[in-house]
């Protein structure tokens, strides 16, 4: 008997809030001639990152049996008090009367809560730290706000509600202005982040530090957008990450698309559905206005060979992506403080931070 397991290579925070299984299949061979009867299986990690996991299989016939419903109970108290990535094994073994007892070793990566895994399992987990909810957004809305009212005489952030694409993308430029004001610096991202994944620096990171990579800049402006009502994007390219938002009330039917014309033809002369901002424009040291940085991303949409895809965020929401929690550091370690669906906030997770 043999056992095969498909499985993420990392666990986070955001995997386990959201419901991405850490374990596609298991699949077990039993390469004799007759059934085995009351095949224990058992799942267990070191360090303790997950409940032991425990199933008695009725009968396991000869050839391969596929188990792909597999799901694992993450302690959300270890994930939210990982400060630095740490490697670890999950151990998964069969038992049976006739057999013994036979187990295979895998290797896991247990990553800090504001890990990012990247594009190869699973992106739409990037709309995970698009946060529109985050206190240190609040007072940027404000400032949007009072631009709305300088510019137009209404300083509502409304979202669709006026069903002009004009008053959204006016709304985009005035986050775009308070976030300029801001004077974040740039820093560089990591080599191959799309592929490897980053650490990403959350709102009270950036506005405290006055530090953030094209991919926080991205994120940081998503989810300004987002609580503004509008509906944001986020587009990877190799080595690079913008951000931008519909100007109508729709969203790209399927959370993650690698295919950049779905881009540029909703944004092209004519349709002016979707506006692409340069995300490094408000940075200090690029200082470009929101139109500069809209004219920019029109540049570099259009170089095909870089682009990766592109994250809805809306309809990563519909799919049940959620925003992580703030995370709140107290004496006893960190705890996750989440708002509930009666706009009331619930704070659990304690424990001490590794």
């Amino acid at each position: 008997m043999t056992i095969k397991t498909d499985y993420s290579k990392a666990f986070s925070y955001a995997r386990m809030q959201n419901g991405i299984p850490a374990i596609r299949s298991i699949t077990i061979h039993n390469k004799g001639k007759e059934p085995l009867p009351n095949v224990r299986l058992s799942i267990g990690f070191d360090p303790a990152f997950a409940a032991k996991y425990e199933a008695v299989l009725s009968e396991v016939p000869k050839g391969k049996t596929i188990l792909d419903n597999v799901r694992l109970l993450p302690s959300a108290s270890f994930l939210a008090n990982l400060t630095e990535r740490m490697e670890g094994t999950m151990t998964v073994t069969v038992e049976s009367e006739e057999l013994g007892a036979q187990g295979e070793k895998y290797p896991v990566s247990l990553l800090p809560y504001d890990f990012w895994e990247g594009i190869t399992d699973a992106p739409e987990l990037l709309t995970a730290y698009v946060l529109p909810n985050h206190p240190a957004i609040r007072p940027l809305l404000q400032r949007a706000s009072d631009k709305l009212h300088a510019w137009t005489g209404n300083p509502s952030l409304d979202g669709y509600q006026s069903g002009d694409p004009t008053r959204a993308k006016m709304q985009m430029a005035a986050v775009y202005e308070s976030l300029s004001e801001e004077r974040i610096s740039y820093a560089n991202p990591p080599a191959s982040f799309a592929e490897q994944g980053q650490r990403v620096r959350l709102p009270e990171d950036i506005l405290s530090g006055r530090l953030a990579t094209c991919l926080d800049a991205a994120l940081l402006y998503a989810g300004c957008l987002e609580a503004a009502g509008l509906r944001p994007i986020l587009v990877v390219h190799d080595g690079h990450a913008y951000a931008g938002a519909w100007l109508v009330e729709k969203s790209s039917p399927y959370p993650v698309n690698d295919d950049p014309a779905v881009l540029r033809k909703s944004g092209a002369d004519g349709i002016n559905e979707l506006v692409l901002v340069e995300t490094t424009g408000f940075l200090k040291g690029h200082d470009s206005s929101f139109g500069e940085a809209v004219s920019m991303a029109s540049g570099t949409i259009a170089d095909m060979d870089s682009f990766l895809l592109f994250v809805d965020v809306r309809s990563a929401r519909n799919l049940g992506i959620r925003p992580i929690p703030q995370r709140i550091l107290t004496p006893e370690g960190y705890i996750i403080e989440e708002e509930a669906a009666d706009g009331t906030t619930g704070r659990h997770g304690t424990g001490s931070s590794s």
